[in-house]
């Protein structure tokens, strides 16, 4: 897909960070809503938990902008309403310091696996203010810890079904350095 293929949902309406499934067999997703049209995104629980991060990381070290400017979409109204479903490969969060404003542009993975040129694998991007930015963050932290119960001796997820943990039977697997 080239640039000028962008799918820009421009500033969304509705960001909802989920996980669907029981805990050990969860996948997570980003549904985004605009006057657009709308996304499911799905990515790895480590993708959305790195998004959250990097968001508390930014709110957390700048403050608000006070005079900020309105939004100006990057692109023009699609010629159709947009409407996608795909999983996600590289992301990257973007902040607009004049109007105070993050974007965040997916690659479908799919499209990564195409071509060598990684303007080209862009799948979609979408904006969203500084106050949704710190919603989402919320959510999505809550849903990333919302999984399996870390075992409190190694720290590795407990599995429902049984949890061999290395420190509780005095065992230490070959590629761990953990006694």
């Amino acid at each position: 897909m080239s640039a000028d293929e962008l799918l820009d949902l421009g500033l969304a309406e509705s960001i909802v960070p989920e996980a669907i499934g029981r805990p050990g067999e969860r996948k997570f997703k980003i549904t985004v809503i605009s006057h657009r049209g709308s996304a499911t995104i799905w990515m790895e629980k480590e993708q959305l938990f790195q998004v959250a991060a990097a968001l508390k990381q930014f709110l957390s070290s700048r403050s608000a902008i006070s005079n900020a400017t309105n939004y100006v979409s990057r692109s023009g109204d699609p010629p159709s309403v947009i409407s996608e479903e795909f999983r996600a490969g590289d992301m990257s969060l973007s902040h607009d310091a004049r109007s105070d404003v993050f974007t965040v542009a997916v690659t479908d993975i799919e499209s990564e696996h195409e071509g060598d040129d990684e303007e080209d694998a862009v799948a979609m991007q979408f904006s969203f203010t500084r106050v949704s930015a710190d919603k989402i963050a919320d959510v999505a932290l809550q849903v990333v810890a919302a999984g399996r119960k870390p075992c409190p001796l190694c720290s590795v997820p407990q599995d429902p079904k049984g949890h061999f943990c290395v420190r509780k039977n005095g065992r230490r697997n070959a590629h761990s350095d953990e006694v």
